[in-house]
C-alpha cells in the first residue's frame, strides 16, 4: 500500500510539472507573438515613411519639371515682347520719317502744294501700299499679342496652379497683382496698348479716306486699277482691325480666370468653416 501511495503521489507531481511546463510554453508563445506584432508595426511604419519619401521625391521632381517649363515659357514670352517692342519702335520711326518727308515737300514753293497733289501719279500706289503694310503690321501685332497672352495664361493657370497646389503657397502671383490690383486696371497701360494698337489702323484709315475723297471717282484706266487696289486694301485693313479687336477678348479671359479663382477660394473657406 505504501508503494502504491508513493507512486500515486509521484504521478501527481509529474502532472503538475507538466502543466507548469505547458503554462510556461504558453507564456513564451504569447511573448513571442507580442514581439512579432511590435516588429510588424515597426515595419509598417518604416514602409509608410518610405512611401512618404517616394511621394515627396515625386512631388519634388514634378515641381522641378514645372519650374523648368515655367522658365522656358517665360523666356519665350519675353522674346515675343521684345520683338513687339522692336516692331513698334521701327514703325513709329518710319511713320515719323514719312510725315517729315510729306511736310518737307509741302507748301507753296514745294512739290506738293495741297493734299490732292500727294495722291497724284505714282504716289497713290505708294500710299495705298503704305496702308496695306499698316494692315499687315496691325495683324502681326495682334497675333504676337495673342501669343503673349496665351503663354501668360498657361503660366498662371496650368504651371502656377499645379505648383501652388504642391507647395501650398501662391506661385506666380505677379499676373494677379499687376492686372487686378484693387480690382481696377492701370490706366496708363490701357492707354498705351490702345494707342499702339489703333495707331496703324488710324493711319491706314486716313490714307484710304483721302484717296476715296480725292481720287476714287477719276475715270481714266489707271484710276480704275488703283480703285481695285483701294478696295483690296480696304478689305484687308478692315479684317486686320477686327482681328485685333477680337484678340482683346483675352483680357476678358483674365477676368474670368480671376473670378473662378476667387470663387474657389471662397468655397474652400466656407467648407473649412462648416467643418469647424
Amino acid at each position: 500500500m505504501t508503494d502504491l501511495g508513493i507512486e500515486s503521489q509521484n504521478g501527481k507531481t509529474d502532472l503538475v510539472r507538466l502543466n507548469d511546463k505547458n503554462l510556461n510554453n504558453t507564456n513564451d508563445i504569447a511573448q513571442i507573438t507580442d514581439l512579432d506584432i511590435q516588429k510588424l508595426e515597426i515595419e509598417k511604419k518604416k514602409l509608410e515613411i518610405e512611401e512618404e519619401k517616394i511621394l515627396l521625391e515625386r512631388d519634388k521632381l514634378l515641381v522641378t519639371s514645372l519650374i523648368e517649363d515655367f522658365k522656358a515659357r517665360w523666356q519665350e514670352l519675353l522674346n515675343f515682347e521684345n520683338e513687339n517692342s522692336r516692331w513698334q519702335t521701327l514703325y513709329v520711326t518710319a511713320l515719323i520719317l514719312v510725315v517729315s518727308w510729306i511736310l518737307s515737300n509741302s507748301g507753296e514753293s514745294s512739290k506738293y502744294k495741297s493734299i490732292a497733289d500727294i495722291f497724284n501719279g505714282e504716289n497713290s500706289y505708294l500710299l495705298l501700299c503704305l496702308a496695306f503694310i499698316n494692315a499687315i503690321y496691325t495683324l502681326a501685332l495682334a497675333y504676337k499679342g495673342y501669343q503673349i497672352q496665351e503663354i501668360a495664361q498657361y503660366l498662371y493657370t496650368r504651371i502656377g496652379g499645379n505648383v501652388s497646389n504642391k507647395i501650398n503657397y501662391k506661385f506666380n502671383s505677379w499676373e494677379r497683382w499687376r492686372r487686378d490690383e484693387k480690382g481696377k486696371p492701370v490706366l496708363i497701360r490701357s492707354v498705351y496698348y490702345s494707342v499702339i494698337s489703333v495707331l496703324p489702323t488710324i493711319v491706314s484709315g486716313i490714307i484710304l479716306f483721302l484717296y476715296y475723297k480725292l481720287q476714287f471717282y477719276e475715270t481714266h484706266v489707271q484710276r480704275k486699277w488703283l480703285n481695285f487696289v483701294f478696295i483690296v486694301v480696304l478689305i484687308f485693313v478692315s479684317v486686320s482691325f477686327f482681328t485685333a479687336l477680337y484678340t482683346t477678348r483675352m483680357n476678358l479671359i483674365w477676368k474670368k480666370i480671376f473670378a473662378e479663382e476667387d470663387k474657389a477660394e471662397e468655397d474652400k473657406r466656407n467648407n473649412k468653416d462648416a467643418g469647424d
